[in-house]
């Protein structure tokens, strides 16, 4: 599914003006994998999810009920005791990997004032959500333990320092887009664009790189060396914008669907390369288009 780096700035622009500066007031762990976490303001309460699910990881505000087990996995009882309680002061992406990190402002045991920081790493199998201790960036616990057995790359062990994910070096959307066009069009590889557009761009996932070919090439997903100076200027024309909408927060949620309504991927822009073989429909949030579209698939599974 397309729950792309792009996919989770806008989430996390979406969390930041909601959310930053509101108190945690329960948290619950309905599934292995899964979190939810109620954040009370002055107004209103809301709920975040934070999944690892090999299938499906993400992060999103959240309405669709769930039941809860009746004693808590040890991993929840331990995020209670941490940040129960405790303010969200940040919410942070370093670039456009796939890593969302939320920082909460509380007292410890002593008293003191500290700082715990929920990383949720949203790479398929790899998916995590990982406890840290701010101030000596070591590891507390994670959903996921991942010990010298399971990677002699990465161990996810409580008392550990954390170390982030390798990153991928890829343009990201926000960089020099001339330098993207001509690195593209220089590739000793020719292959379709939208798979080099895959290979190149930070944070685009399948569903996006098909987009923007089918834009530039007006619907033929053609050889980066068949592509001419009018096909170069509506992919230039089309990252601009794309650019536009990751930056300002202007997403348009969306939803396609196959002919009999059931829910197929979803995205942060309009889909029109599928023409009459899917439909698709638009929401008013990121939040709202994740909820419905895993909600719908849950139960449709």
């Amino acid at each position: 599914m397309a729950f792309d780096g792009m996919m989770l700035r806008l989430v996390k622009q979406e969390v930041e003006r909601t959310l930053v500066g509101s108190r945690v007031d329960k948290i619950y762990q309905p599934a292995k994998e899964e979190l939810i976490l109620s954040f009370r303001s002055q107004r209103e309460t809301y709920r975040l999810l934070l999944s690892a699910r090999a299938v499906g990881p993400r992060v999103h505000f959240t309405e669709l009920p769930v039941e809860n087990p009746k004693q808590p996995p040890m991993f929840c009882m331990l995020l209670r005791k941490r940040i129960g309680s405790s303010k969200l002061i940040a919410v942070r992406q370093p670039g456009f990997e796939r890593v969302l990190f939320l920082d909460f402002e509380g007292y410890n045991e002593l008293g003191d004032l500290s700082v715990t920081t929920l990383a949720v790493e949203t790479m398929g199998r790899h998916s995590n959500i990982i406890m840290i201790d701010a101030a000596e960036q070591k590891i507390v616990d994670a959903v996921k333990r991942i010990s010298f057995d399971k990677s002699s790359v990465r161990q996810i062990l409580p008392g550990l320092a954390y170390t982030m994910p390798p990153p991928q070096v890829r343009f990201p959307i926000d960089g020099d887009r001339g330098e993207l066009i001509e690195t593209l069009r220089s590739s000793p590889r020719d292959i379709e664009l939208s798979k080099l557009l895959g290979e190149t761009l930070d944070g685009a996932s399948p569903i996006l790189c098909r987009e923007i070919a089918f834009f530039a090439t007006r619907g033929a997903d053609r050889l980066v060396s068949e592509l001419g100076g009018e096909e170069w200027k509506r992919l230039r024309f089309y990252l601009d914008g794309l650019a536009g909408v990751v930056q300002n927060g202007t997403p348009t949620p969306t939803m396609v669907l196959t002919p009999q309504g059931e829910p197929k991927d979803v995205s942060f822009v309009p889909i029109n390369q599928y023409g009459s073989a899917r439909m698709t429909r638009a929401y008013p949030s990121i939040g709202e288009l994740l909820d419905r579209f895993y909600g719908e698939k849950d139960a449709g599974d």
